[in-house]
């Protein structure tokens, strides 16, 4: 694999070479992966995105989120109760 002139594993071996770091198989291992993935998206393109999204891709349109649930603790006669929705309900014992 021919080394670019940037990346992970160049700066690495530089912090080796100016005494800041002793060589470590196991970091060269990670440092290594860390240089492919930064070859991989130096040289990476996206697909174009779409000016729409087909209904299709995007669940036929169908898909409503339910409204957030309210939920509130309160205590009534010393006794602990939540409120869900609006409705005062006991504390499962």
């Amino acid at each position: 694999m021919a080394r670019l002139s940037t990346g992970p594993l160049v700066r690495y071996d530089q912090l080796i070479a100016s005494g800041v770091l002793l060589n470590d198989d196991h970091q060269r291992g990670i440092v290594s992966r860390l240089q492919q993935m930064h070859d991989r998206l130096r040289t990476y393109h996206p697909p174009p995105i779409p000016d729409e999204i087909p209904r299709s891709a995007a669940g036929g349109g169908n898909f409503v989120r339910p409204p957030p649930r309210r939920f509130a603790c309160v205590r009534v006669a010393n006794a602990p109760c939540f409120r869900l929705n609006g409705q005062l309900r006991p504390f499962p014992s």
